[in-house]
């Protein structure tokens, strides 16, 4: 991992970093500590509501290492690497241990078929060892018609948080719970301000720890830190280098990241849960506690599994306005084909603003058991990623 000396040298980000590497210390701190642990199977499973529980949101993500042995027998090869990894550790194939509870949200259809078959494995082999299940069936197209569907299936969630904590949960412990997230969006915030500024302070491998050990801690305590980290920040290096805004899967570790930023750019802005789209919409204060969450969740950032081609690249010209990008890098792993349909449109739409891009599909995970994807980046580069490469 690419961290330079300044940030190696802030107490606050060195705390960040243990965090995101060192991800399973979140369950057993809470069970050190008498906590249940509920994981998140995509981002539309709201964190607000199970912090109103009492119980600790622990976020689902693969394990580089892992041998993928449950997803090898029980999934077809055409599932994703990344989502392979997350069947593999809930199916009991992983190295970390498991929460007490899932919940999955209709994010994406990976995440669907993932609890499906979940759910039918604990069905036929009650022995399996996965955690209890519920799947919150959020509908996420941009229509009032939805909304009171949405309220419905999150009613229906609150019920069966309820059931796990043993408490009933008030309007006043979901305030709680909207308060505590909102603090964490807030301060980061301002790292993304220190990201998408005229000389960048944060580089986007420094980002994406900042960003993403919050998924593994408590969020009064990110917040505290991020608060702190960015105090610090100011007087950090100015990073030099072209101007990256990454499109494209989710990247849950900095390895894809290290390699756009060794080859001269810095990567200032993205549109993927694990940087900038996790906090860029906040739940609505003047609101129901549970219609606000609803509506927070459905309206957030357009993702290439739920946007139409035209929003996602709306929501591309806007992301690159935003962070004055002067080019754009879409990278997207094997079997993730959602992004891709959205790239021939996307890459129209920055040909005419003059903005260079480069496109990297079907890619393997790792990063680094991609042959060549270090030259075609350093070229892409010093070219000043003036010209669109394949």
């Amino acid at each position: 991992m690419v961290i330079r000396t300044c940030a190696r040298s802030s107490g606050a980000f060195m705390k960040l970093l243990y965090c995101y590497q060192n991800r399973d210390e979140q369950i057993k701190r809470a069970r050190k500590a008498g906590r249940l642990t509920v994981g998140r199977l995509g981002f539309g499973v709201p964190e607000e509501m199970i912090l109103a529980a009492g119980m600790v949101p622990v976020m689902i993500c693969a394990e580089r290492t892992s041998e993928l042995s449950r997803a090898d027998k029980y999934l077809e090869y055409s599932f994703a690497p990344k989502a392979k990894a997350w069947f593999d550790v809930l199916a009991g194939g992983g190295k970390s241990p498991l929460p007490d509870f899932v919940a999955a949200a209709d994010s994406e259809d990976v995440v669907n078929r993932i609890y499906y078959y979940l759910r039918e494995i604990s069905r036929t082999e009650p022995d399996c060892g996965i955690p209890p299940l519920h799947f919150v069936d959020l509908l996420f197209s941009r229509h009032m018609m939805y909304q009171k569907w949405n309220y419905a299936a999150l009613e229906r969630f609150l019920g069966q948080l309820e059931e796990w904590s043993g408490r009933r949960i008030s309007e006043e412990d979901l305030r709680r719970g909207m308060e505590l997230v909102e603090s964490r969006r807030t301060a980061l915030l301002e790292i993304s301000a220190l990201r998408r500024c005229a000389e960048p302070k944060i580089s986007g491998c420094e980002a994406l720890v900042i960003i993403g050990s919050g998924f593994f801690m408590p969020p009064e305590e990110h917040a505290a830190l991020v608060r702190e980290l960015a105090d610090e920040a100011h007087g950090w290096p100015s990073l030099e280098g072209r101007r990256v805004f990454f499109c494209g899967g989710a990247q849950e570790d900095t390895a894809v990241y290290e390699k756009i930023e060794a080859a001269g750019a810095v990567v200032v802005s993205e549109d993927h849960n694990w940087g900038d789209r996790c906090y860029e919409r906040a739940a609505a204060k003047n609101a129901e506690p549970l219609k606000a969450i609803a509506d927070k969740y459905m309206l957030a950032g357009v993702s290439a599994q739920k946007g139409l081609v035209a929003e996602r690249v709306e929501a591309l010209r806007a992301g690159v306005a935003a962070c004055s990008a002067q080019s754009v890098v879409f990278y997207t792993d094997e079997y993730e084909e959602a992004a891709s349909w959205d790239y021939p449109s996307q890459k129209e739409m920055l040909d005419g603003e003059g903005i260079g891009s480069v496109c990297f599909c079907k890619m393997k995970y790792p990063a680094e058991n991609n042959a060549g994807l270090d030259k075609a980046l350093s070229d892409f580069f010093r070219g000043e990623g003036r010209i669109n490469a394949k």
